[in-house]
């Protein structure tokens, strides 16, 4: 809570300190896709048939912000606490290390939480089916799935990472996960096709959701380089979720070769990373982030813009940080290496062709995730410790900058 509060105060200040007034709440707290949700909430759902449409947003936010008739703030406020909760629950129920948290909270992208969009439900929704794998809670999982599906169109992931642990399940004949993984699959499989339903009540159209997507320059195809972005910070924040979506998928494949064709840990893989054994919340969270990045790579041109949203302001991120700092993955790769790769995406993922876009994006893929990724290396030495606190200040400064320019109606994710 006292960080959100103090990100929302700052960001204010900035604002204050730009424009010489504080940003109007009904004007501020609303832009971009607030403006769909709210188009929801007052009309339903509407097809067109030659332009941007709202069935590319799923409903359950926008139906919730109806039933309670809150106003922005109380909607923003709303958001806030459900993170905070989620947040504590996860901690508690999955004994997240102090520096998890931390970590989460200053990298991740909180911004989203702070204002009214369906990230906290989606939020507190995965949490809990995360909490049912952890715990082999059927009732939660079931819950879990049906509100996060409800709040965002993330099933295709949510199949695709169900599919891929069933196997592996089925592969290591363990009952238990082969059920929850059903379940899960059934679980995403049946809200999706409620979601669909409500869509074709109110627009005629079945696949009015698929239908919307092509007026949103969402293709399969191969993404161009180099990468882009909109607009600064986002391309900073952006290149740092790309690093870490990279990572995932590395990291997903190495299981997937390890545990669904009961193969050794790839030799080629173990030189990047050492990998403890994990549940299935770790599994799962680790395939979201790998499904999300491949998914913003192949339908969206080579312009990854949102994919900070996708990765950060999730609980898969972070287990995904969990995971690290409690050695559960470990680094195998030196810092030369690292810096190599941060460089050669620094030139892939340029928001212009000016020298300081390549820079800020290298440093930022540089110092951000170093006290992640390095962080039991040489946990003494006092060049190492101000190298964590840049990555962490920086990450800071960037949630600042993206919700002060959110106050002027700029997009932030």
């Amino acid at each position: 809570m006292v960080f959100l509060i103090g990100l929302v105060s700052i960001a204010i200040l900035l604002f204050y300190l730009k424009n010489g007034a504080f940003p109007n709440p009904s004007t501020a707290l609303c832009s971009w896709d607030c403006g769909w949700y709210v188009q929801l909430r007052d009309s339903g759902y509407v097809l067109k048939l030659d332009d941007e449409s709202n069935p590319a947003f799923f409903p359950l936010f926008s139906y919730i912000w109806r039933w309670t008739g809150f106003s922005f703030i109380q909607m923003s406020i709303m958001n806030a606490l459900l993170f905070i909760v989620s947040v504590g629950i996860m901690a508690t129920q999955f004994k997240m290390a102090t520096r998890s948290l931390i970590f989460f909270l200053c990298i991740g992208l909180q911004t989203f939480f702070v204002v009214p969009y369906s990230e906290s439900l989606f939020f507190i929704g995965s949490s809990l089916f995360l909490i049912g794998f952890h715990k082999n809670e059927k009732t939660i999982t079931i819950l879990g799935f049906a509100i996060a599906v409800g709040a965002r169109s993330a099933s295709i992931i949510f199949i695709a990472a169900s599919v891929v642990l069933l196997a592996i399940a089925l592969v290591q004949k363990e009952k238990q996960k082969i059920e929850l993984m059903i379940l899960a699959l059934s679980s995403t499989v049946l809200c999706t096709l409620g979601v669909m339903t409500i869509q074709y009540y109110q627009t005629r159209n079945f696949f009015a959701f698929f239908y919307a997507q092509q007026f949103w320059d969402h293709h399969l195809g191969i993404p161009a380089f180099p990468l882009t972005s909109w607009h600064w910070p986002t391309h900073l924040s952006d290149s740092v979720g790309l690093l870490f979506g990279l990572v995932a998928i590395i990291i997903s494949l190495g299981f997937c070769i390890k545990l669904m064709l009961k193969l050794p840990y790839p030799k080629t893989l173990s030189i990047l990373f050492k990998q403890e054994p994990m549940d299935l919340a770790y599994l799962f969270s680790f395939l979201y982030l790998a499904g999300t990045t491949s998914t913003i790579l192949l339908f969206q041109g080579g312009n990854i813009h949102s994919l900070n949203r996708y990765v950060f302001s999730t609980p898969f991120f972070l287990l995904f940080v969990n995971a690290f700092i409690t050695q559960k993955i470990q680094v195998s790769f030196t810092w030369v290496q690292y810096i190599l790769v941060a460089c050669i995406l620094g030139i892939l993922m340029p928001r212009q062709s000016y020298l300081e876009h390549y820079l800020l994006i290298t440093a930022s893929v540089v110092f951000i995730p170093v006290s992640l990724f390095f962080q039991y290396k040489t946990p003494t030495h006092k060049v190492f410790k101000i190298l964590v606190y840049i990555g962490i200040i920086m990450g800071i400064i960037i949630q600042l900058l993206l919700l002060s320019k959110y106050f002027e109606g700029n997009w932030m994710g």
